[in-house]
Order: structure tokens, then C-alpha cells, then sequence
């Protein structure tokens, strides 16, 4: 609008009517630009009632150009998932934008990002949360983002957040996961036994003893050790 007088009044107040225009909901708000600029907020959002929307408390038309427009709203991440380390770790994303919002979850194993799903160590990966349980140590360096999108379909990608998952060797050369399938029943279980056979290569060739192309140097397997996640050895016996 251009206009035409001067205009002293430094408190406006604006009805806009959008009838025809399509996606303003109550998320919309009036935007202002002054002799050309980008386009801001200013004053008070007062109410979206079809077909006006309104602000009131602006600060100025122009006596040159004011150019008013109605900004929708689109997804925005507000806060980023963050680094994580531990073979169970969550990442978790925080965005706004017209509900409801969707999410999906995508890992990077090194070679670009790739969609994921729930099974396995991943969980709630269609939600603002993702867990995983179980991480094997091969996964030491994945990254991961989300993908959210509104009920627009405007979506918005947040930043990546790194998994590190530590090695404990404890000097030996190899090492391997062993993961546990989770106990059935609503209690956890502690202090058990567990039967350990390991029928597939490379990790089967590994545990032959040296004489046989194996790496292990007696020939009762006493340099073969276990170990929990934090590096603390546990009891164990070897079976032939």
C-alpha cells in the first residue's frame, strides 16, 4: 500500500482479508515490508477468524511503499538430536510446524543416508525419539538425522549426531560382539548363565588355535576372555 498523506501514527492496526487463499490457519500471521527489505513481524498478533486476519500495535506504513503479506507457517527444527555413545542410546529431535508432524529417522553407516525402520536395535523410529538397544560395536561412527514433515508436506532435515561406541580390547588383537537376545518376563535378569557357540566365519576361523589358521595361542583357549560393555571381565569356561 502507498500512502497518501503523511502518516505520524506509529500504532496500526490491520485486517487482512485471505478469502481464496489457501493453507492459513491459526499459525498465520501478518508480515510487513518497508520500502522494499525483507519481510518481518511487527506488533501484536491479534486473531485469525475466516476470512480476516488481524495485527494490531505496528509501528509505521510508509508514506512511500508498505508491502503486507500473510506468512504461513512451516516446520522448523528447534532443537537438534545430539552426539550419543553407548550400544544403547537415543537421539531426539524437537520441531514445530502445522500438526500433526511426522518423522523419519535415517542412519549413515559411511556410504549416504538411508531410511530406517523399527526391528532389530532400532525402536520408535517414526517418532520425535529413536532408540537404540544393542548397538554392536560396528556401528561405532554412524550418523544419524531426522526428517521432519508438516502437515503441508514442508519438511525440514535436522543436523546429524554421531554414535560412538567404544572398543574394549583390553590388549588383545580381536574382539567381537556378543549380543544377548533381551530376557523374556517383566523382571531383568542378573547374575545368569549363558551358553555362547560361535558357528560363523570370520569369528569361528578367529577362535581356532594357531596351528589350525586360527589366532588363539592355547590350545585350551585360556587366552580367550569375555567382557561386559564397560570393559569389566567375566567368568567364563571353555567347552571343547
Amino acid at each position: 500500500m502507498t500512502a497518501v498523506g503523511a502518516m505520524a501514527s506509529n500504532n496500526y492496526s490491520i485486517n487482512l482479508n485471505y478469502n481464496g487463499f489457501t493453507g492459513v490457519d491459526a499459525l498465520a500471521r501478518i508480515i510487513k515490508r518497508t520500502n522494499s527489505g525483507d519481510l518481518t513481524l511487527d506488533g501484536t498478533h491479534g486473531s485469525v477468524a475466516f476470512p480476516e486476519i488481524t495485527r494490531t500495535a505496528m509501528n509505521g506504513i510508509s508514506t512511500t511503499t508498505t508491502d503486507l503479506a500473510i506468512g504461513k507457517a512451516s516446520v522448523r527444527i528447534v532443537t537438534h538430536p545430539t552426539d550419543a555413545s553407548g550400544c544403547n542410546s537415543v537421539f531426539t529431535v524437537v520441531a514445530s510446524g502445522k500438526a500433526p508432524l511426522t518423522y523419519k529417522w535415517q542412519a549413515d553407516s559411511g556410504t549416504g543416508f538411508a531410511d530406517i525402520s523399527d526391528g532389530g536395535i532400532y525402536s520408535s523410529s517414526s517418532t520425535a525419539t529413536l532408540t537404540i538397544t544393542g548397538a554392536p560395536l560396528s556401528m561405532n561412527g554412524y550418523r544419524f538425522r531426522c526428517i521432519v514433515t508438516d502437515a503441508y508436506s514442508n519438511s525440514a532435515t535436522s543436523n546429524r549426531a554421531l554414535l560412538t561406541l567404544t572398543v574394549v580390547t583390553l590388549g588383545y588383537s580381536y574382539s567381537t560382539d556378543i549380543t544377548l537376545d533381551a530376557a523374556s518376563g517383566s523382571s531383568d535378569l542378573t547374575d545368569f548363565p549363558a551358553l555362547i557357540n560361535i558357528t560363523t566365519s570370520p569369528d569361528r576361523d578367529r577362535l581356532r588355535t594357531v596351528v589350525n589358521g586360527g589366532h588363539v595361542v592355547n590350545s585350551n583357549g585360556y587366552d580367550i576372555i569375555f567382557t561386559d560393555q564397560a570393559g569389566s571381565k567375566l567368568d567364563h569356561q571353555m567347552e571343547a
